[in-house]
């Protein structure tokens, strides 16, 4: 919620108002999302549409990855949220009850930032526009961490950093397998 606004003001609990208030990093829309149930549907939409944007730059990789991409984006969304939630629950001590559904609310709004993936695609600034939309994104989960479990700022980079080092070592392991069974 803007800070300038009164207590009592209306929330925006528009879809559009609540991408646009997480890409800025607003702390209490991570806490609002993080109480509101009826966030989840939004947050899966907005990982979703994110899914479909970024897809667009696999597609010189071929259709196959570019659908693949896509299709997993809410896969990755919903195994970091869990992720975060076994690190910041068992690790940091955040509150078990109802974690996981307000880790993944939380972190997908913080794919917000990635709205603007398309602009990756324009030549000679795309990879700055990348680096800049991963470290906005990488920003904003953190924030997202902070209001899903209370964490500190170092204890919510522990968790997103944990979070991610798991998520890529099952992803490797993942890999290895499939590839033994098709080589």
């Amino acid at each position: 919620m803007n800070e300038h606004a009164p207590p009592d003001a209306p929330r925006n609990t528009s879809l559009l108002g609540r991408a646009r208030r997480a890409a800025l990093l607003d702390a209490a829309l991570y806490r609002e999302v993080a109480a509101d149930p009826a966030a989840t549907g939004q947050a899966f939409i907005l990982v979703t549409v994110i899914g479909v944007i970024g897809s667009l730059a696999a597609v010189s990789a071929g259709m196959e990855i570019a659908v693949a991409s896509a299709l997993l984006a809410p896969v990755a969304w919903l195994v970091t949220a869990g992720l975060a939630q076994l690190i910041g629950t068992r690790v940091m001590g955040a509150p078990r009850e109802g974690a996981w559904e307000r880790a993944a609310r939380t972190l997908g709004f913080a794919h917000a930032p990635a709205v603007a993936g398309a602009l990756a695609l324009l030549p000679y600034v795309g990879v700055v526009v990348l680096v800049v939309l991963t470290a906005w994104r990488i920003a904003a989960m953190v924030v997202a961490l902070r209001a899903a479990f209370e964490l500190s700022l170092p204890q919510a980079i522990v968790t997103l950093v944990l979070s991610f080092v798991t998520l890529g070592a099952v992803t490797v392991a993942l890999t290895a397998v499939s590839a033994s069974m098709v080589g």
